[in-house]
């Protein structure tokens, strides 16, 4: 589990934010030839706080993940690899409590 070490470590999640959509983005390249582009695609949680993104999980091509942006509490997020394409998908538990969305799985496209 990844997640205890990192929370000692918060600049780390940006890390492994940016290296997690790479990946997702390199999915959309694969056999073209071109290499992926590690990138900070969106800030979360603008400031000095970190989103703590976790539990990434991959569904067609999209990565599906946790993270506080200050506003709504640990929810489920979604990104493209795109600015555009990173979203809040759900606020589980409306308001500032978390959602907490966590052990996440995909099986035949779908998010569990």
């Amino acid at each position: 589990m990844i997640t205890p070490i990192f929370r000692h470590f918060p600049s780390c999640f940006s890390i492994l934010a940016v290296a997690t959509v790479a990946l997702c983005s390199a999915a959309a390249v694969a056999g073209s030839g071109a290499a992926p582009v590690v990138r900070l695609v969106k800030e979360i949680n603008p400031g000095t706080e970190s989103s703590d993104p976790a539990a990434f999980v991959t569904v067609d091509g999209a990565a599906y993940f946790r993270a506080n942006d200050g506003s709504h509490g640990f929810e489920l997020w979604r990104t493209d690899g795109s600015e555009a394409g990173t979203e809040l998908v759900i606020d589980l538990n409306p308001g500032l409590p978390n959602g907490f969305p966590d052990s996440m799985a995909a099986l035949n496209g779908s998010l569990y």
